[in-house]
């Protein structure tokens, strides 16, 4: 086949450089304006090194470069291989189980077998377990990472939650909303279980998911890389346990700080309740 001409090579380039080596027709558009150039280089990189069109993320309309020694790898394979491959792709991140991949190519379970190891070791897809399902392998395009709700997320290690690394966590988060939630406290207060609070003027601003992240992850507690939505769901667990309370969101404080106040304002009560009916 011919060499890539200018605009050809810009339109691979960029996909080549994008996430997950895709390129959606939005970003297409920007790159190349005129609709005619930009539907006849897009259909020549379809026919020579890009997949057809994928769903990309969020269901949007994209294709996805391919790199030389993908093309060689493609071009030994059998139909079967092929077929299997363009359901596996279809599905993304998502995941398809075999069982599945048997009734939408109408291949014998002998021949899905197959067809499978074979792209494994060709490195072009992978298997994984969902926490849901453990005994089942579900595979995906090698290049992807999985659904979160197909893993668990940081909360399960190899299929299986990981509960002391949970708890462990969620300890520290709860400690650094105490932490913040109270004056120090001197050390006769603390043997006679006595608590000093802020005054209604000097009370701190209490914190949110992104401080607690922040503090996490410069701390080093856990190797795994946690996210704000991560200490969300650490906080929502604290607040079912009764540990802390939500503050106009999306700022926790301990809950003790909340009931405590409560009796001295009704105002502060009603605000750390998150109910304002009636005021």
């Amino acid at each position: 086949s011919r060499k890539l001409n200018a605009d050809e090579v810009k339109l691979h380039q960029a996909a080549l450089a994008a996430n997950e080596k895709t390129l959606t027709v939005k970003d297409a558009e920007k790159l190349l304006s005129d609709p005619m150039t930009r539907m006849a280089t897009i259909n020549f990189l379809l026919g020579a090194i890009c997949e057809g069109y994928v769903q990309g993320s969020g269901g949007v309309n994209a294709f996805r470069a391919v790199v030389k020694n993908e093309m060689d790898i493609k071009k030994d394979m059998s139909p079967g291989q092929s077929m299997v491959l363009r359901h596996i792709q279809a599905s993304r991140n998502d995941g398809i189980w075999p069982k599945h991949l048997k009734t939408k190519t109408e291949l014998h379970k002998t021949v899905t077998g197959r067809c499978l190891k074979s792209l494994v070791h060709k490195q072009l897809i992978r298997s994984i377990k969902a926490v849901w399902h453990p005994t089942r392998k579900i595979y995906i395009p090698a290049h992807l990472e999985p659904l979160v709700e197909l893993t668990g997320g940081p909360w399960y290690t190899d299929s299986e939650l990981d509960t002391e690394s949970t708890k462990l966590l969620s300890t520290v988060c709860l400690h650094y909303i105490r932490d913040r939630s109270f004056p120090k406290q001197s050390g006769k207060q603390s043997a006679q279980g006595q608590l000093r609070l802020y005054t209604i003027g000097t009370a701190p601003s209490y914190s949110s998911a992104q401080q607690i992240q922040h503090f996490l992850s410069k701390s080093k507690i856990t190797e795994t890389e946690l996210g704000v939505e991560h200490v969300e769901m650490l906080l929502r667990v604290l607040e079912l346990d009764g540990e802390v309370e939500m503050v106009g969101p999306p700022v926790i404080l301990s809950r003790v700080v909340c009931i405590m106040l409560s009796l001295l304002d009704p105002c502060i009560h009603v605000q750390c309740l998150g109910s304002r009916s009636g005021v």
